[in-house]
């Protein structure tokens, strides 16, 4: 009697444990598969998980160049707005056309999420500080030589340090995206920023501003 009592209110607890780990389930996001271009080890202590779901969702998408996920996650109201660019409000069809002819360009494409602010609520926004890398499949042409270093070429590795501000709907759609980017310099490090090992107008900073 003691046995059967023992497993019916261990049957009981069942409904309440399935519950209760779809609810950690859905609140955290499921870890990338290790071949993943996109790296967001560092970010990982962000409260809002289904942020980091979101931010993964659309940079693992951006990484390997799923266009047809990217669209997924796009709202139909969706702008983009990428000033070193001088690209201002462009919309979703405008802005999907644009990025595809970059995206012939270049190979080998990564992200590095380096800090992340904001939320998931419906109309706020975040705020990611990352590194995107790439390499140039072909010589870049006459337009597109002004974003990237001076002289690069076929087979040139390139690095741009982004800040990428992105609105979000309840259900993780994107109804607008603002990025604001430049190449690297060779004083460049992602290593955390120490503010008691040098002030924050130190030579790296300068050195930065040189390039």
């Amino acid at each position: 009697m003691a046995c059967f009592k023992l497993i019916t209110s261990a049957l009981l607890l069942v409904p309440c444990l399935t519950q209760a780990t779809a609810r950690v389930i859905r609140e955290s996001p499921l870890p990338l598969a290790r071949s993943s271009p996109y790296d967001d080890s560092r970010v990982q202590d962000h409260p809002d998980k289904k942020l980091l779901a979101n931010i993964r969702n659309y940079f693992d998408a951006f990484a390997r160049n799923d266009v047809a996920k990217i669209k997924e996650l796009q709202a139909p109201e969706y702008t983009m707005t990428d000033i070193t660019l001088g690209v201002i409000r462009a919309p979703r069809h405008a802005w999907n056309d644009f990025s595809a002819g970059f995206m012939n360009l270049i190979s080998d494409l990564s992200v590095e999420a380096l800090t992340l602010y904001g939320s998931s609520d419906p109309g706020s926004f975040s705020i990611m500080e990352d590194v995107v890398r790439f390499k140039l499949a072909q010589d870049p042409p006459p337009g597109a030589k002004e974003n990237l270093p001076p002289g690069s070429k076929k087979g040139d590795v390139v690095s741009m340090i982004i800040i990428s501000v992105i609105w979000w709907t309840e259900d993780g759609k994107m109804t607008q995206e603002f990025e604001y980017g430049r190449p690297t310099w060779k004083a460049f490090t992602t290593d955390p920023w120490d503010p008691r090992a040098e002030p924050m107008c130190g030579k790296a900073f300068h050195a930065g501003l040189k390039e």
